[in-house]
């Protein structure tokens, strides 16, 4: 079975297993996972650490990050159709 690929974000759906299945095993001798090996191989790529398949969980500290919590909330805004956000102030009397 070959992978075929249109975009770099297919790499997301990649299991590790299936790249070592296929002759990849040595990749692995150099990163411990494929997203390590693609942020070297295509350093010009904004990678979401997040959307990789085997990531079920976001890396330690990911999270603490600001730049994480954003890129996640405007990545869930654009599903939802929300393109501007306000910077509101509520005060109840």
């Amino acid at each position: 079975m070959l992978i075929h690929f249109c975009k770099t974000t297919d790499w997301y759906k990649v299991y590790k297993k299936d790249l070592i299945s296929r002759g990849g095993a040595g990749l692995f001798n150099y990163y411990n996972t494929l997203e390590s090996a693609l942020r070297v191989v295509y350093p010009g790529v904004e990678w979401s650490s997040s959307s990789f398949i085997e990531n079920c969980r976001a890396p330690r500290g990911y999270w603490k990050q600001a730049a994480s919590r954003r890129s996640r909330f405007d990545k869930i805004g654009k599903k939802l159709g929300i393109t501007k956000v306000l910077n509101c102030v509520h005060s109840v009397f």
